[in-house]
């Protein structure tokens, strides 16, 4: 059982993003149809963490075609605004855009695997607590903890989705003199995302580790050999024989 919690708890750590291109970012905002689409991959309570995972790594897939082409749209605009820069620094500007997007499908995709692992040992902590249940064992707390984590992970699996999706503008470019200034505010804008997205799914994993504690409680509770009050012993009292009277 030592095992079984200190796996629990040492959860897989989250690679934190190093260092980020100088690049400019500014979004493309999300559409209406874009939010509904959001909405669809709800798939309803019925559906357990893991399965809801799976369809949205599913969705990103069947979008790819769609974000790859949003994205060489960007890339011509961006070799027209740089047509008067020097080609040296119009091949580091249209490779710090690359990057970005690049950048983007991987933390995201990774992102997604950290979540799935999580709901993995989510499913695992939910086998004890109905196992340490049947057993008469109290178990609300730790229950209360699972629903919070399904919904942490439900929440960053939302924001991730949205990140994936995102297709950077090509940065403005005004003088070459700017270069560096411009394709910066690409840059900050993307660091800014992925700090909120590395946020919402380090917030799923400590959810899932304190459901890891809780659960060790209960277990400490279950396996604590029962402490028994030792028996007070009075001395036997031996009471004189009468003598039989003739």
């Amino acid at each position: 059982m030592a095992k079984i919690l200190k796996a629990l708890i040492g959860i897989c750590a989250i690679f934190l993003i190093a260092t980020v291109i100088s690049a400019q970012n500014t979004t493309t905002g999300r559409t209406g149809k874009e939010r509904q689409e959001v909405q669809v991959r709800n798939e309803g309570a019925t559906s357990s963490t893991q399965e809801r995972l799976k369809n949205a790594r599913e969705f990103l897939e069947q979008k790819r075609l769609e974000i790859q082409n949003k994205i060489q749209a960007q890339k011509e605009i961006l070799a027209k605004r740089l047509a008067k820069i020097s080609e040296q620094k119009r091949k580091i500007v249209e490779r710090i855009y690359d990057r970005i997007n690049n950048l983007n499908k991987r933390i995201t995709d990774h992102y997604l695997d950290v979540l799935e692992k999580l709901a993995k040992i989510l499913e695992k902590i939910e086998s004890r607590i109905a196992k340490f249940k049947s057993q008469g064992a109290e178990t609300s707390e730790v229950e209360k903890c699972v629903q919070n984590a399904k919904l942490k992970i439900e929440k960053a699996k939302e924001t991730v989705l949205v990140q994936a999706q995102k297709v950077y503008s090509a940065p403005q470019i005004t003088t070459e003199k700017n270069l560096k200034l411009n394709v910066g505010v690409i840059r900050k804008k993307f660091y800014n995302d992925l700090k909120l997205v590395e946020k919402s799914v380090k917030d799923a994993r400590s959810a899932v580790q304190n459901c890891a504690i809780l659960l060790g409680k209960v277990a400490e509770t279950k396996e604590k050999p029962a402490t028994t009050t030792p028996a007070t012993t009075t001395p036997a009292t031996t009471t004189p024989t009468t003598p039989i009277l003739p």
